[in-house]
């Protein structure tokens, strides 16, 4: 054990990340304080898609049986192209576990995570304002000028996480070349609920997400100069005329957005740092390693982050041995993943027409069952080597 008494643990950020780390240090006995810049701890954004690697978590932790209800079940994922139609198509709908991917409401996943914690302490519209670390264990001053002592810190705050900040200033940052909106719309019954759609475009594409409820999740991105500059207040107008002609079901939802609070935007970005750590406090999540969201990773990483890091602290003969061990075991995975999603990027926002009409071309000319081999294998054949203590 790392320790013979139950640990003080500060966990930075009340999202998923946060929250299941929350739940597993409760469970293993330690006292844990969540605390949450804002007033309330509430889910941004619409909706998750969970691949099979994220809902083999969830089973793992024992919390799928109570999530299934709210979970959407995904049975194909297309990606097309304006001119040349279906350019690949994965089955989902087989009897192989390997394949499950669901769709979920952020709203729902985040509060059936939250009604799994039992002694947690909760601290809301509060923020840290200092560390100060010793051999011992981290000093905490927060905004509201109390001070706490806490054996470990977790960093779970996400993308633009302060406690990175705090550790690494800006270093890591890497600006992906495009920007995304997000918004939720009504199917209408215009859509196949079982279908993931993307639809490639010359330097910008859209993507749907059918969700539970008659709703799905759209995404939509463009190339740009910087993580927010000209797009970040786009007004509705220019969005609509920039994404429509991905297709009819496409244009109903973007005729939807009647005003700019519909549209999450987001620069996308890459974080990759030397460690994961530093002292007695630690990333987990975004914080530690956020990725474009290419293969729909943010979640099902988060999930993996939380276990191995519980293991670690469960298992290693001191806190610094744990957290070398937390991040030896995830890091070729995380990068592998993360470099995957960045390759797939580029080539969805190729901004060449003719680049564009031989990307369709050749893509269109690789087997479906190459493509879904090989994601699998990325996300499901290589899990357990990266759980494993064997591997750290």
């Amino acid at each position: 054990m790392t320790d013979s008494r139950p640990m003080n643990v500060l966990v930075v950020g009340g999202g998923i990340a946060g929250i299941v780390l929350a739940i597993l240090l409760e469970r293993d006995g330690h006292r844990v304080t969540i605390v949450e810049r804002a007033p309330e701890i509430m889910p941004v954004g619409g909706g998750i898609t969970l691949t099979m690697n994220g809902i083999g978590m969830l089973r793992r932790l024992g919390l799928m049986d109570d999530l299934e209800p709210y979970l959407h079940k995904i049975k194909r994922i297309n990606i097309d192209a304006i001119r040349l139609g279906t350019l690949s198509s994965f089955m989902l709908d087989d009897e192989k576990s390997s394949r499950e991917v669901y769709s979920v409401l952020r709203s729902d996943l985040h509060s059936r995570l939250l009604a799994h914690l039992r002694m947690t302490r909760m601290v809301k519209g509060t923020s840290v304002h200092l560390y100060s670390q010793s051999p011992e264990g981290v000093s905490v001053t927060f905004s509201d000028g109390r001070n706490e002592w806490f054996d470990i810190v977790a960093g779970c705050d996400g993308i633009n996480s302060a406690t990175r900040a705090s550790m690494f200033g800006e270093a890591g940052r890497s600006f992906a070349g495009y920007a995304s909106w997000r918004f939720l719309a009504k199917s209408d019954g215009v859509y196949d609920p079982s279908l993931i759609t993307e639809v490639w475009g010359i330097g910008k594409r859209f993507g749907i997400v059918p969700l539970p409820g008659g709703l799905v999740h759209c995404f939509a991105a463009t190339n740009c100069r910087d993580s927010c500059g000209e797009n970040e207040n786009m007004d509705v107008t220019a969005f609509k005329a920039m994404f429509r002609g991905f297709g009819s079901a496409s244009d109903y939802f973007v005729e939807q957005v009647s005003h700019s609070s519909q549209l999450m935007y987001n620069g996308l970005e890459d974080i990759r740092l030397p460690a994961w750590y530093s002292g007695r406090i630690v990333l987990v999540g975004d914080a530690a390693h956020g990725m474009t969201p290419n293969l729909t990773q943010g979640a099902s990483m988060a999930l993996e982050d939380a276990y191995v890091l519980a293991m670690a602290l469960r298992n290693g003969s001191s806190v610094e041995a744990a957290f070398s061990w937390y991040f030896q075991c995830r890091r070729r995975r995380v990068l592998a993943i993360q470099k995957k999603s960045w390759w797939l990027g580029k080539v969805a926002q190729i901004a060449s027409p003719w680049l564009c009409r031989l990307r369709d071309r050749c893509w269109k000319r690789i087997p479906d069952r190459w493509l879904q081999g090989d994601l699998e294998k990325l996300l499901v054949e290589t899990t357990d080597a990266f759980y494993s203590p064997a591997k750290a």
